[in-house]
């Protein structure tokens, strides 16, 4: 019986030694990874007060971008609502009979929202008749109202009839202006 308590305790010694040694690896790991923990720390500090001091010389940047976002607001209420001057032109031009070319055209923006424009338009055809075809079918472009013809007069030129006549129609407000849609950066 005591050799079976001497390879009890022997047994039980071995047991105990390889929880001590487990332990004490379990330390050392845990005590490695805690200093890697503290070095990666310090560098992110240290990183972080980098960027902190960088920060100070934004601070202009952050203040010049206010000044330019009050500029830009004193812009938008000076010039107002500009109607789509690029789409309005495109179905203007797309309309014009073969035989009628524009010698003028006048626009001007309504000074807000709810005012309306107006586009003037100028020019020579060989007959009244062809005015009256582009005013009908300037009627039907979406964005321009009130189209009328203000006068339609023959006149005589190097040796040919020709009628000069005059357009007037209402546009209505566009939308605000927004710069940063044209850089692509408002979307």
């Amino acid at each position: 019986m005591a050799a079976q308590k001497a390879s009890g305790a022997a047994a039980l010694f071995n047991f105990s030694s390889l929880i001590i040694v487990l332990l004490a690896a379990g330390f050392a790991f845990l005590t490695l990874q805690t200093g890697e923990t503290a070095s990666s720390l310090a560098a992110v500090q240290a990183q972080r007060a980098t960027v902190e001091a960088q920060i100070v010389n934004y601070e202009v940047h952050r203040e010049l971008q206010g000044r330019v976002n009050r500029q830009m607001e004193m812009l938008t209420q000076a010039i107002g609502a500009p109607p789509a001057w690029v789409e309005v032109l495109e179905q203007v031009g797309e309309l014009i009979p073969p035989n009628v070319w524009l010698t003028d055209m006048l626009l001007i923006a309504g000074k807000d929202i709810n005012e309306t424009g107006q586009l003037t338009l100028r020019g020579l055809t060989y007959d009244h008749p062809s005015t009256a075809r582009w005013i009908s079918a300037m009627r039907e472009v979406e964005g321009i109202t009130e189209v009328q013809a203000i006068f339609s007069a023959p006149e005589r030129a190097q040796e040919e009839e020709l009628v000069r006549f005059e357009l007037r129609a209402a546009l209505p407000a566009g939308a605000e202006y927004d710069p940063t849609k044209t850089r692509g950066e408002g979307q």
